[in-house]
């Protein structure tokens, strides 16, 4: 079972040797209080509905594998050469979101919104993206073997596969 991690809490911690790594993120608290959490090296923990985000996050190179992250709010956000492969992602508004070079492979992106997201060269093999928004999206250079692009919104969309 997935433990539910309250935004505040995500942005102090930096947990290192675990499931998340976290480069850098935009306007924290205190640094003070970022080395005291830090130092602190939680335990073993995945991340569940980081929702309602309202400053950029930026996670250049994060491990969110298998994270749950359904509904969540994640526009703009910074993800590049993330590790979100199997990530539930269902739903998601991760509009403009920079996903260049992140690995999706098998990620649930139903009905996720894309809309003006950099997915260059993206991994996004075998993920599910029924009804997703790619408008003006990205995708040039992706890996799209096996994805599911069924009843996808393409207009606009740069290297997105012909759905018919």
């Amino acid at each position: 079972m997935m433990k539910k991690i309250p935004f505040h809490s995500l942005i102090l911690a930096c947990v290192l040797g675990s499931l998340l790594s976290f480069s850098s993120f935009a306007e924290t608290e205190s640094s003070a209080k970022q080395k005291q959490e830090a130092s602190q090296k939680p335990k073993k923990q995945t991340l569940s509905n980081l929702d309602k985000v309202k400053k950029k996050l930026r996670c250049n190179g994060c491990n969110l594998t298998k994270a749950n992250l359904e509904n969540s709010k994640l526009a703009n956000v910074k993800l590049r050469r993330a590790k979100l492969g199997k990530a539930n992602l269902r739903g998601a508004n991760l509009r403009g979101a920079d996903l260049r070079g992140a690995n999706l492979r098998g990620a649930d992106l139903r009905r996720a919104n894309l809309r003006s997201a950099v997915l260059q060269g993206a991994n996004l093999t075998n993920a599910d993206l029924r009804g997703a928004n790619l408008k003006n999206a990205n995708l040039y250079h992706a890996k799209i073997k096996g994805a599911n692009f069924k009843s996808t919104h393409t207009k606009g969309c740069q290297g997105c596969p012909d759905i018919k």
